[in-house]
């Protein structure tokens, strides 16, 4: 009984040691530990549907029937490349295959939306055109749309409000996706002026030059509260004149 167990061990580690070599052999495995060259047999763009493929591969220094080693700077310098253009959220490049000394590649592209339109929510219809005169400098229909243009289309926008005494005013920025268009979206900003901040009284200390009447005068726009018929708001430019 023992030989017969014996017996059954023994054939059962020469076929493991027979079969899992050969399961290996036909298995594609770069080995990272060890820099190799290869040839580029293929590169499969994915995303950014809307970009010339041959441009990219140019622009990643990345053709077919080109050497390159693995690892090395190749990969690296391409993801480099293709982030510089700011056309891209990401960029990933893949190994898709290895067939002896030739490797595949997969480049996945994540592409940053474009601008079709903007538009309000929140305000008069009357402020839109003001609003569309200072955006029209900042954004671009067509175009990419980045972060650094939505902050300063907000800060753009928080100057106009605060200059008519709203310095409370909030803004939000929304993407929207065009149902009709891959990729387009409409900013909607969404603005709630709220109120003026008034003036409740001009307080002058150190002055010992001009009477406080006379320096109250030179805030021509800024006037305390209870000043006839005169609506009282704090304009901080005005202050910074005197």
């Amino acid at each position: 009984m023992k030989n017969n167990i014996f017996k059954y061990l023994v054939n059962l580690l020469v076929f493991c040691w027979l079969i899992l070599p050969a399961y290996g052999q036909n298995e594609d495995v770069i080995n990272y530990s060890d820099k190799k060259t290869y040839e580029i047999g293929g590169i499969n763009i994915t995303g950014a549907e809307t970009r010339d493929r041959n441009a990219i591969k140019s622009i990643a220094n990345l053709k077919e029937g080109n050497k390159i080693q693995i690892p090395g700077p190749a990969i690296p310098a391409a993801i480099k490349a293709l982030l510089k253009l700011r056309l891209f959220d990401d960029v990933q490049i893949f190994q898709e295959k290895v067939e002896g000394e030739v490797v595949f590649l997969k480049v996945v592209l994540v592409e940053r939306p474009i601008l079709s339109r903007w538009s309000y929510k929140g305000i008069r219809t009357s402020q839109h055109e003001d609003l569309n005169d200072i955006l029209k400098n900042i954004l671009t229909k067509g175009g990419i749309v980045t972060d650094d243009q939505k902050d300063l289309a907000k800060a753009k926008i928080k100057e106009f409000y605060v200059e008519k005494g709203k310095l409370d005013v909030s803004i939000k920025v929304n993407e929207i996706p065009e149902e009709t268009k891959n990729t387009s979206v409409r900013l909607e900003f969404v603005i709630d002026p709220k109120d003026r901040v008034k003036v409740e009284d001009i307080v002058i200390d150190g002055n010992q030059t001009f009477t406080d009447r006379k320096l109250r005068k030179q805030m021509k726009k800024t006037k305390r509260k209870g000043t006839l018929l005169r609506k009282s708001k704090f304009i901080e430019k005005n202050i910074k004149k005197i």
